[in-house]
């Protein structure tokens, strides 16, 4: 699917069944054949070569990545008129031929490392975010052991005020005794 999307294919459905599994896609592409294999180039920075079995002008595009060549009678069967894969036997460019099919080698390691580093970059997205995630719970659990810390400060500060108000609300402060004066004391 990356190969097809970067080579701007509308994708319409699967094909290639080995053991129940899909293993190409397909879809729209009108391009010169001759551009589409420039176009794979670019996109792999490896060579493709063309068997020119098919129209000149391609419409309906298939891709199995790897060695996929022996898709070929199915790829036909689909309406497929360009096969895209890695590698395929010698005989494959007389098959080709004759069945009419434009088959485009780009090279086995080639279209099957563009599938294996997108995977491999949405391991490293995936690590990332849940780094990232730890990391932003570690710093808010901090935050909020800051913000707790902080609240018994205040709330320890405030109940010692409020203690010490009502202390001294409640307590009747002593009365500083006088000494008492000759004059009082004769009155006794």
């Amino acid at each position: 699917i990356v190969l097809a999307r970067r080579l701007d294919v509308e994708l319409e459905g699967w094909f290639g069944d080995y053991r129940g599994q899909r293993l190409g896609v397909y879809g729209e592409l009108a391009l010169p054949r001759e551009e589409l294999v420039r176009r794979i180039e670019a996109q792999l920075t490896a060579s493709a070569r063309l068997i020119p079995g098919g129209p000149a002008a391609t419409h309906r595009v298939g891709i199995v990545t790897g060695s996929g060549a022996g898709f070929m009678a199915e790829a036909l069967a689909t309406g497929i008129d360009t096969l895209i894969t890695g590698e395929g036997a010698h005989h494959t460019y007389f098959d080709a031929m004759e069945l009419g099919l434009n088959v485009i080698y780009a090279g086995h390691y080639a279209t099957e490392q563009v599938g294996v580093q997108a995977v491999f970059l949405e391991m490293l997205q995936e690590r990332a975010t849940r780094a990232m995630h730890h990391a932003l719970g570690q710093a808010r659990r901090a935050r909020a052991v800051h913000d707790v810390e902080r609240m018994v400060e205040r709330e320890t500060l405030e109940s010692l005020r409020t203690r010490v108000a009502l202390r001294q609300e409640v307590v009747p402060r002593h009365r500083v005794r006088q000494p008492i004066g000759r004059e009082r004391a004769s009155g006794l």
